[in-house]
Formats: structure tokens, C-alpha cells, sequence
């Protein structure tokens, strides 16, 4: 009788063993997907993290052409209506501009 309790408590230590052996390659497994996923999320997070940045930059890029071609339209006009000037009067006004500078530099 003392032998089959012995062999009934061998009996369950090795089921008691092969629970924990199961339960740390079950933990392992559960641990890895936890990792896989988590890579997942940050990944999936970091491209809508960079699309969300892209979409800004466009649509701040956008906004600025939108607020730049009036000014840019008035700046092309103003360009040709001081090339189609006269060289004349384009000489003059440099005269002009250079005498300033003369006279405010000569009387100091």
C-alpha cells in the first residue's frame, strides 16, 4: 500500500511538473503574441502618425500657394511695368536714388 501512495504522489509531482512545463510555454507563446502585437499597434500608429503629419504639410502647403499666387500675380505685373519703362526714366530714378544716398551720406 505505501507503494502505490508513493507511486501516486510520483504520479502527480510528474502531472504537477508537466502542468508548470505547459503553463511557462504557454506564458512564453502569450508573452510573444503580446509582443507582436504591440509592434503591430506602435507600427500602425506610426503610419498614421506620418500620414496625419503628410495630410498637414499638404494642406498647409496648399493654404500658402493659395494666400502667395495673388501676391505673386501683383508682383509679375509690377516687374512688367518697370521693364516696359522707358531706360530714360529708369535712368532718372537711379540718378535720383543715387544723389540721395550722396547727400545724406555727404552731410554727415
Amino acid at each position: 500500500m505505501a507503494l502505490e501512495v508513493v507511486k501516486e504522489i510520483t504520479n502527480i509531482e510528474s502531472q504537477g511538473d508537466k502542468l508548470i512545463s505547459d503553463a511557462k510555454i504557454s506564458a512564453r507563446e502569450e508573452e510573444k503574441k503580446a509582443n507582436n502585437e504591440a509592434k503591430k499597434i506602435i507600427e500602425e500608429t506610426k503610419n498614421e502618425a506620418e500620414k496625419y503629419y503628410n495630410d498637414k504639410i499638404t494642406a498647409y502647403e496648399k493654404q500658402a500657394n493659395d494666400l502667395i499666387k495673388p501676391i505673386m500675380g501683383e508682383s509679375e505685373e509690377t516687374i512688367k511695368k518697370i521693364n516696359n519703362l522707358p531706360d530714360k526714366i529708369i535712368n532718372k530714378a537711379v540718378n535720383m536714388v543715387i544723389e540721395r544716398i550722396v547727400v545724406s551720406h555727404g552731410n554727415s
